[in-house]
């Protein structure tokens, strides 16, 4: 029986490609955890794969044996059902031991009708023996002894029955010949017996040779008194056949439960197959997925190192912002300084036209008259100017306002870039996310600075309108005083 015809043929191509196999997209990044779990899930199958050959080859060894075990015993059955079955064609051995019976039962018949023929002997022997040691009788008659040894056989044979003389000549020469004869006999006997013996012997040779050293001959059987009979022999073979069908049974048994071994551990070699390929399209996307994160991680270097760059340009943005309100702030409350000193020179100026109007000069009321509206007109183009100015500083404000915001969605916007980075989602995305974003805080940035630009060439230029401003003031209060003092003298 072939052993290799029993195992299991698998094929070197296992079709991988047929294999349904979900398409993992490309965005997607696995992080360390999930590939440590994936790396010990792959140690573990490999594991249960080589348990699972282990057991597989063990099994199947052992349904090899059990087969062969199989094949011997439905031999031993078809052998005893042989011997059991009158109408089957008879094997050598089974010839030779019919052949040992039939010789054994022609030496039986032989040998008692030796054992009789040897009682007839001893009894003949006897009484001859007892003739010769009674001389005395034989002499009274004068007869020889030959003639008294086959009158006493007659004697013997005939017990008390009385003949003539003639006929004991007769019975005599027929003694003789049967004595003859029989003498003839007992030999042909021996020599039938010797021939049997020979027989038997040649008979258990050739049987030893076919069966071999556990035979045991008929001699060794009658000299133990364990011959048996061929009822013996069938009972003893029904028995044996009994035996062996249990046997049998069991064996089969054996058999189902190692076919639904050989299923499951065809279906497991299925389901190994199944995780082997599984297993390389793992490690194919395992390789993918760690060039994807050592891309990813790069990026996100990257990214971090624009964050950075980005971040400390925002912290800039907001001192510049800083100084810049606060330089907005000194100089409004210089404004609202020279406004007050202003409106203090506007009161003593009041207060020196009512002195004047008190006077009642004609001159001055006329020139103060002038004088007031050109004053008045001043304080109007400063009224102007201060509406302009308060315009202005509420335009700032709201454009801080604006930047403060921008700033704030800047800061978001930057902490949202790095969520997205430590996460690592999608390098195409977070690419794409940060540069709009870099873009829309450069410009942003430009626009502020062209702000704060234009914002303090306004405010130099508003500061040297007051200057101007008051020195023409100053100059009008210095003529007004020298024109007073003139007229005072």
């Amino acid at each position: 029986m072939d052993i290799n015809s029993q195992t299991l043929n698998i094929s070197e191509h296992l079709n991988v490609s047929q294999v349904d196999i979900p398409e993992i997209p490309k965005d997607i990044i696995f992080p360390d955890e999930l590939n440590r779990f994936f790396k010990e899930q792959i140690r573990y199958y490999v594991h249960e794969n080589g348990m699972l050959q282990k057991n597989l080859s063990d099994t199947e060894l052992d349904y090899n044996k059990c087969k062969t075990k199989i094949n011997e015993l439905e031999t031993k059955l078809k052998h005893f059902e042989k011997l059991t079955d009158g109408n089957d064609i008879l094997n050598s051995t089974q010839v030779a031991s019919i052949k040992i019976v039939e010789l054994s039962k022609k030496l039986r018949e032989k040998n008692s009708e030796v054992e009789v023929l040897k009682t007839k002997n001893s009894k003949l022997e006897q009484h001859v023996y007892q003739l010769q040691h009674k001389p005395e009788d034989h002499k009274e008659t004068g007869l020889p002894f030959f003639f008294v040894y086959y009158t006493a056989k007659n004697i013997f044979f005939q017990k008390e029955k009385k003949k003539p003389v003639n006929e004991l000549e007769e019975t005599v020469k027929k003694l003789q010949e049967k004595l003859n004869h029989m003498t003839n006999k007992m030999l042909e006997t021996k020599n039938t017996n010797l021939q049997l013996k020979n027989d038997l012997k040649l008979a258990n040779k050739w049987l030893q040779q076919e069966i071999g050293e556990n035979f045991e001959s008929v001699q060794s059987l009658n000299n133990n008194g364990n011959w048996r009979g061929r009822s013996q022999i069938i009972c003893d073979l029904q028995q044996k056949n009994a035996e062996l069908r249990e046997k049998i049974k069991e064996s089969q048994e054996k058999h189902i439960t190692l076919t639904s071994n050989k299923t499951d551990s065809k279906i497991l070699r299925k389901k190994y197959d199944a995780l082997r390929a599984r297993c390389k399209v793992l490690d194919t996307d395992y390789t993918l997925l760690k060039s994807k994160f050592t891309m990813m991680k790069e990026q996100s270097e990257r990214d971090q190192d624009i964050i950075s760059t980005l971040s400390s340009q925002i912290s800039n943005t907001r001192d510049i912002k800083n100084d810049v309100l606060q330089q907005k702030d000194l100089i409004i409350n210089k404004i609202q300084k020279d406004k007050n000193i202003l409106c203090k020179e506007i009161d003593e100026y009041k207060s020196i036209t009512k002195k004047i109007q008190g006077r009642n000069n004609s001159k001055n009321i006329g020139r103060l008259e002038v004088e007031r509206q050109r004053l008045l007109e001043l304080v109007e183009v400063q009224n102007k100017r201060l509406n302009s100015e308060r315009d202005a500083h509420s335009k700032t404000q709201h454009l801080l306002r604006y930047e403060k915001q921008r700033a704030a969605k800047a800061e978001a916007n930057a902490a949202r870039v790095e969520l997205e980075s430590s996460t690592s989602r999608s390098s195409g995305y977070s690419t794409s996310s940060i540069r709009p974003l870099d873009l829309g805080i450069k410009d942003q940035l430009e626009l502020a600075e062209e702000n704060i630009k234009a914002l303090k060439t306004r405010l130099e230029i508003e500061h040297f309108e007051r200057k101007s401003d008051l020195q023409e003031f100053t100059k009008i209060l210095r003529n007004y005083d020298y024109e007073e003092s003139q007229m005072n003298l």
